[in-house]
């Protein structure tokens, strides 16, 4: 499994301070616009969107206490997806984070596993993203409170 989603190289076609601002907008975009039209992802996050009117960005769904397990695993295929496929509007290694996110985000706050990642297997992607100069303070403090459950 991890080889099959593994982080991506350093460099490629983004400068540093570009990918930083890819992220950030990433976490601006609104969640419906981005998966609500996709014909397998829209049916699995209307309702989830609709009983949770505070979430509309992935920003709002990584920063929420407790977020609808179903957008994350949502936003875990979009992103996985995103990682794989050259024609997806994701550079891999903004994909990649938001992949780390929102599974240290539904261990966190929702208490829930969506990874088939061994521990050590995500404390290296989770260290890999942390490494990343382009990562944002809330981003990075998300990923952060992942480090010692991984490790164990």
């Amino acid at each position: 499994m991890a080889r099959a989603f593994a982080p991506p190289e350093a460099g490629g076609l983004w400068a540093q301070h570009e990918l930083g601002a890819m992220l950030k907008h990433q976490l601006l975009v609104d969640l419906w616009w981005e998966l609500g039209q996709d014909r397998v992802l829209g049916p699995l996050v209307r309702e989830p969107l609709m009983r949770c009117p505070a979430i509309v960005t992935f920003g709002d769904l990584l920063a929420h206490p407790h977020p609808p397990i179903e957008l994350l695993e949502a936003v875990k295929v979009y992103a996985k997806g995103s990682a794989r496929d050259a024609d997806r509007p994701l550079p891999a290694p903004i994909a990649t984070v938001l992949y780390y996110l929102v599974i240290i985000a539904a261990q966190r706050r929702c208490g829930r596993r969506i990874t088939g990642l061994t521990e050590a297997e995500l404390a290296a992607g989770v260290e890999w993203a942390l490494a990343q100069e382009w990562l944002g303070e809330g981003p990075r403090k998300l990923l952060q409170q992942a480090l010692p459950a991984a490790r164990h």
